[in-house]
């Protein structure tokens, strides 16, 4: 599933059924993609992605990488906790970076794009908000995680991290940082890039839980309309739309409309005999229809109520 990143004005979401998860499959599906940032969960093919496909850059989701060091101390309300604990323990530490991560979101809560402010002072805008607020955190967090990674982690021979002795969830969750840090920082130098894909997590539960109860045992070309719909009802929504149906019925009303009126004229032209019932369109009758206007966004400044 890919989203818009969610300053864009014209949100576009579209779900797909690829039918796998490897290497090959997301680069191939992901290799028209034209994006300067691809932000994504931790799955390690996604690095390949962006080393193989036209994406540059990788940005590592922070709210997924936030979620492991939460569950990894069990942790629902960090400052109580860091008060009971010995200061300088590993718990201790990753309750500190945990809060610099969260002292993070409240400052991106400020980078909103303003009513008619440029994409390029948009961007400027959050640069040098980012460089002022969120970057000395992230050196702050940076610094916490590497430490615990001196006795949670060790190197392997190739350079990846993996844990030390004893397989703990802290110890893992150290881990899984330390092999994909770099992605984790992407946002700094990007600003444009969001630091997590919480706009497609949102978006992909639905199909989530369909999934595990049925695991897509119809069909495959069930699943793949399936996603279709799913992507027209979630775009109408992300857009302001709040009728779907309503939206989907006006095109298909306007485009059948055209297609009828465009075919019976080519017969008139053309000398036929006009039949009870209008059992075909003619090859090329959608030509010359205004698609554009039933975009979403274009849809919803003539149809402001929808």
């Amino acid at each position: 599933m890919q989203a818009s990143a969610p300053y864009e004005p014209h949100q576009i979401v579209i779900y797909d059924w690829i039918g796998a998860r490897s290497t090959e499959t997301i680069v191939d599906k992901l290799g028209d993609m034209h994006n300067r940032v691809l932000v994504a969960d931790g799955y390690q093919v996604y690095a390949g992605v962006t080393a193989e496909g036209d994406v540059p850059k990788l940005q590592g989701c922070c709210a997924h990488l936030r979620r492991y060091m939460l569950d990894a101390i069990n942790a629902p309300a960090i400052k109580r906790v860091m008060e009971k604990l010995k200061n300088g323990s590993t718990a201790h530490l990753l309750c500190g970076a945990l809060l610099a991560m969260s002292k993070i979101y409240g400052y991106e809560k400020a980078n909103k794009r303003r009513a008619g402010e440029s994409e390029e002072v948009f961007a400027q805008r959050v640069q040098e908000h980012r460089q002022k607020y969120a970057r000395p955190l992230m050196e702050h967090f940076n610094t916490i995680m590497s430490e615990l990674a001196g006795n949670q982690c060790k190197q392997t021979a190739a350079g990846k991290y993996v844990v030390a002795t004893k397989i703990s969830a802290i110890a893992q969750t150290v881990c899984y940082y330390m092999n994909r840090r770099e992605s984790f920082k992407t946002f700094l130098s990007e600003p444009l890039a969001p630091p997590d894909n919480n706009r497609t997590e949102r978006a992909v539960r639905a199909i989530a839980a369909l999934r595990k109860a049925t695991n897509f045992k119809q069909s495959q070309d069930r699943t793949q309309s399936l996603c279709i719909m799913m992507s027209l009802n979630e775009m109408a929504q992300a857009n302001g739309i709040k009728n779907t149906v309503g939206w989907l019925h006006d095109y298909g009303q306007a485009l059948l409309k055209h297609m009828a009126r465009k075919t019976l004229t080519a017969r008139h032209a053309a000398g036929l005999e006009w039949e009870a019932s209008l059992k075909k369109f003619d090859d090329g009758a959608m030509d010359g229809f205004d698609f554009d206007a039933w975009l979403p966004w274009n849809y919803l400044e003539t149809h402001p109520d929808a």
